[in-house]
């Protein structure tokens, strides 16, 4: 399957209600989902080492981002100063 392949009409994601907070959430069957979200081996990057790298990191630092603006969507308090070392495999997190 490449990208631009639609779900089958029987697949449409199910919008379901969690009933203890209720938010609406999107259910979507991973096992059929997943493979259309891969590039194809033209489609994809292939850098040097170091250009890995700094995706990789770019990547961690992406992650960390949105939880905190989900957080700070859901009113939650959020975290001011997250330091992470992927060397060492720590992360401090300061109030």
């Amino acid at each position: 399957m490449n990208r631009k392949q639609k779900h089958p009409k029987n697949r449409i994601p199910k919008l379901c209600l969690h009933k203890a907070s209720g938010h609406s959430v999107v259910r979507i069957d991973g096992r059929d989902h997943y493979p259309i979200t891969l590039f194809s081996a033209e489609e994809a990057y292939a850098g040097v080492c170091t250009a890995k790298a700094t995706i990789y990191c770019a990547n961690i630092a992406a992650g960390l981002m949105v939880a905190q603006f989900a957080k700070y969507l859901r009113n939650l308090p959020v975290d001011p100063d997250i330091q992470l070392n992927l060397l060492t495999s720590e992360i401090t997190v300061s109030p």
